[in-house]
């Protein structure tokens, strides 16, 4: 006569297994049941001892997929270096916080628009002479370089970019 698979509840695979049975229970989270059994008022789910080894031994992800040890360990390593290179740059003066690039810019551009405000008064007292016709002239072309500064100073292409990572800051995501 052959022998047949036996099936066994959660406790008995945590006793067999020598494991908490909440942990595995936890692990085995993923592994569908060879059989449910309803009694009163529960189910009870029963595996087979060598689908539940097979799935102990394939370490899977949270939605079930398989690791491949090699490949997590590579992006691990990968991040790991990418982290040490930034702290080593930031260290050494070639790398600076965003806040505080934020902050020198938005400091430039405030200089940089006191300065070019002052410019048509710079102008009336250097050229007394000159035709109020060009004073509007420079006026109009100062309006149009702050324009061009625009919020914050911050150029368009990354303004969305830094929104984000502000965003990202208030809500304490990162």
């Amino acid at each position: 006569m052959a022998m047949q698979s036996k099936l066994w509840s959660i406790s008995g695979l945590a006793t067999e297994l020598e494991m908490d049975r909440r942990t595995l229970a936890k692990r085995l989270e993923y592994l569908a049941p060879a059989e449910e059994k309803k009694t009163d008022k529960r189910i009870q789910k029963l595996w087979r001892m060598s689908d539940v080894v097979d799935h102990l031994e394939t370490p899977k992800s949270e939605s079930g997929k398989t690791y491949d040890h090699q490949k997590e360990n590579a992006r691990l390593k990968y991040h790991q270096a990418n982290n040490e290179a930034m702290k080593e740059a930031e260290t050494a003066g070639r790398l600076l916080p965003v806040e505080e690039v934020i902050e020198l810019g938005r400091a430039m551009v405030y200089a940089a628009k006191t300065k070019f405000h002052g410019i048509p008064d710079r102008v009336r007292q250097s050229l007394p002479d000159i035709d109020p016709e060009a004073i509007a002239v420079i006026e109009q072309i100062i309006q149009e370089a702050l324009e061009e500064l625009g919020r914050d100073g911050i150029p368009p292409q990354y303004r969305e970019r830094i929104s984000k990572y502000r965003a990202e800051l208030d809500t304490g995501e990162e």
